[in-house]
């Protein structure tokens, strides 16, 4: 009945004409009813309707063969191929006919629509120039438009047209608006502006971000231009205000007030013009003051005090000289024996300077201060080891530089120097090290003058600060007291007289010091005489009597014994020598001549302090031991033997001991001490904030111990404190917030 190859639209419209005519009229004498389908009557097209979609469309394989082909067919336009577009149109209309169109071809064709475009406009943003990929843009979405004027239904226009933009415009706008906006407004390329200002309309930002790229561009041609004006203006303007032109200077003004951004320009012009002018006065302040020109930085101030903004200048070059030259000094190791010296001297011209030239106005007093603040602590400890390292050769005795009066103005000068000093626990560890060798060997040049520096200090940073040191006073005062009454108990007898040494020339005092006020020393077992050691367990008793549960431990490496030694007939000298020094020659009144390994066995002295001590007895100035071989060195074999032909000037000799650099051993010691310190005081300090806040935000903890801590401390230091502390459950975190720290009772 139906030709193959006839279109499925007009075979329907046939099958529904047949029906119509054959099944649906029947004859006038004829007595039945109509079909009823789905229980409501049907004519003949609604029969073939429902028939042809049962029969037909209903089967899967036919429905997904024919959705394929549609789409096939419309893949093979959409490359640029003709197809029988009246045979796509005639399909889709009976899709529509039928009621299955959205749900049968429209959304397959959204999505290979939607992955077209996409894989499409990834490649051709990246490939082409913008303005072509504008015009492929363009041309696929007509042809879209197109096809659903021809054989699309009207329906699917929206969300076509919808998927086309986001995928080749709006996912790509911003790369190519940024890539093309510049060159066609530079290049006055109008069709391609006004082909990207249609399609860009179309989606809900795109002219936003157009807005946004033209207004960049004018600012910077903006820029440009005004860069080119200052150029020329500039130096008209130069010329001008150095000469004092005030009528050119006012003609400009009205002229340019004329135009839209001309004061603008006079504006910059100026401030072009002043910035000139403080970076002259920079290089003329730096080498007065380098050159020391008093009179000559007297005028310049006097000068600039007449204008509004001139001495504002004069103070930033005063202390951006302050700070250039004292960071320099302080950051060259190479001269850290006399640095504190050479800051002195720098203080003292720059106070004389304030004083006669700035007549000590307060700003410039405290850029000063402001400027010692800032170089001195750009090197970490090192300035405060050496402020103590400073003090120390000032207030040893052997220093015969000064009178008391010039001692107690350098103590002075020196505490101005320290106020600026952030890291005043390492001064304190360094000082108080050199404090204790200065006592306990008593070479300390005045008492009066280690009370004054004390009283300094603690006027300065408190009574805690100088604590420690007091006590280091109050030891040496009641070993003395303790040396009077030990005495008084020897000559009264005592319960002990038995252990008593029968010499009663020996003179045998104890200092006897708390161990927490005093830098920690490492103990040394040695082998003393027995006289010594009676002279020891006597002392020993003595005090416990007096002061039981205490106990004392021996720090032989600090003692100090004045021997007196017979080398001819005639000579008799007194020996001021350490301990152990005194430990080797006593040796030598069993015998005349030791070997190396003899003497380190008699004395059980530790090897490297046993070849300094033999060094500073055989190889030193005052030779009073003689070591064969001769040379420096120290070997187990050597041979020393008594000197009998020494001989001195001086009655009283002091053999010093060789020392090693302090720098090695025991500058670290001192710097692991002071690393130790501040850990406590770290903890301490966090443990007092949280028992008195309980809950504290890690960032206001850490803004409340930059504000205690009286040393400069990194955040991921005080961090691992907090962390330590969190372990050892002294505070933990808040449940809720992790940045939360909660003290535990």
């Amino acid at each position: 009945m139906f030709r193959s190859t006839e279109e499925p639209g007009l075979i329907l419209m046939e099958a529904c004409d047949y029906s119509r005519k054959y099944l649906v009229e029947p004859p006038s004498n004829a007595n039945f009813s109509s079909p009823v389908v789905s229980g409501r009557d049907l004519d003949g097209w609604d029969v073939g309707l429902e028939i042809f979609r049962d029969v037909i469309m209903n089967n899967d394989r036919v429905r997904m063969r024919t959705t394929s082909g549609i789409i096939k067919l419309i893949e093979t336009e959409r490359e640029g191929a003709q197809i029988d577009r009246q045979l796509v149109k005639s399909l889709l209309r009976m899709m529509s006919s039928l009621g299955i169109y959205q749900a049968v071809f429209e959304r397959r064709f959204l999505e290979t629509t939607t992955a077209l475009y996409e894989t499409e406009g990834r490649n051709l943003s990246r490939d082409l120039e913008v303005p072509a990929y504008l015009l492929h843009v363009k041309r696929r979405l007509d042809e879209e438009s197109n096809r659903v004027d021809y054989y699309l239904d009207a329906s699917t226009r929206k969300e076509l047209m919808a998927v086309a933009e986001k995928s080749l415009i709006v996912d790509h706008m911003e790369a190519f608006i940024d890539k093309g906006v510049e060159s066609m407004l530079s290049g006055n390329h109008c069709s391609d502006l006004k082909l990207m200002y249609s399609l860009l309309a179309r989606t809900k930002n795109g002219l936003v971000l157009l807005k946004s790229a033209f207004a960049a561009y004018i600012k910077v041609c903006t820029d440009h231009i005004f860069a080119s004006l200052m150029f020329t203006l500039l130096p008209g303007v130069e010329s001008m205000l150095s000469g004092n032109h005030c009528s050119d200077l006012k003609l400009m003004y009205s002229l340019l007030a004329r135009t839209k951004n001309g004061l603008v320009l006079l504006k910059s012009a100026f401030a072009a013009y002043i910035k000139v002018c403080t970076d002259h006065i920079g290089c003329g302040v730096e080498s007065m003051l380098s050159g020391n020109h008093c009179s000559d930085l007297k005028l310049m101030y006097s000068l600039l005090a007449r204008t509004k903004n001139g001495l504002v200048l004069l103070k930033s070059a005063f202390a951006a000289y302050i700070k250039k030259v004292g960071q320099a000094m302080v950051m060259d190791s190479a001269r850290d024996k006399t640095l504190v010296a050479d800051l002195l001297v720098m203080k003292s011209k720059l106070d004389n300077m304030l004083k006669s030239c700035f007549r000590n106005n307060e700003k410039f007093v405290q850029a000063e201060k402001d400027a010692f603040d800032y170089f001195i602590n750009t090197r970490a400890n090192k300035p405060a080891e050496l402020v103590a390292k400073y003090l120390d050769s000032k207030l040893r005795s052997g220093n015969k530089e000064s009178t008391d009066e010039e001692l107690e103005n350098l103590m002075d000068e020196v505490i101005v120097i320290f106020r600026f000093i952030q890291g005043k626990d390492v001064f304190e560890a360094f000082y108080k090290k050199d404090l204790a060798k200065r006592l306990l060997l008593g070479r300390s040049a005045s008492v009066d003058a280690e009370k004054s520096m004390l009283s300094k200090l603690k006027q300065e940073c408190g009574a805690g600060f100088t604590t420690k040191l007091e006590g280091m006073f109050k030891d040496m005062e009641l070993s003395k007291d303790l040396a009077v009454a030990f005495k008084q108990y020897l000559d009264h007898g005592g319960p002990d007289r038995a252990l008593q040494h029968s010499d009663g020339h020996i003179e045998f005092s104890v200092n006897v010091l708390t161990m927490g006020h005093w830098p920690s020393y490492e103990p040394m077992d040695v082998v003393i005489p027995p006289y010594l050691a009676e002279y020891q367990e006597l002392f020993k008793r003595f005090y416990l009597s007096k002061h039981s549960g205490r106990k004392l431990q021996w720090q032989h490496s600090l003692a100090q014994v004045l021997l007196r030694a017979h080398f001819k007939p005639t000579v008799v000298k007194e020996l001021q020598v350490s301990m152990f020094q005194a430990l080797v020659l006593l040796l030598f009144n069993e015998k005349t001549e030791w070997a190396v390994e003899e003497i380190s066995n008699a004395t059980k002295i530790e090897t490297n302090e046993l070849e300094r001590t033999l060094q500073s007895l055989a190889c030193g100035k005052l030779r009073v031991l003689l070591k064969t071989p001769r040379g420096k060195d120290i070997k187990p074999k050597d041979r020393l033997t008594f000197n009998e032909e020494c001989n001195d000037r001086l009655y009283r000799i002091r053999i010093c001991q060789v020392q090693m650099k302090e720098t090695a051993e025991e500058h670290s010691q001192t710097e692991e001490q002071i690393f130790q310190d501040r850990q406590y005081q770290i903890d301490a300090a966090i443990v007092r904030i949280m028992k008195t806040r309980k809950s504290l935000a890690h960032q206001l903890l850490i803004s409340e111990l930059f504000k205690q801590l009286r040393f400069s401390v990194k955040p991921i230091d005080l961090k691992k404190r907090i962390e330590s502390l969190i372990e050892r459950e002294y505070m933990c975190r808040d449940k809720d917030d992790c940045n939360t720290y909660n003290y535990v009772a």
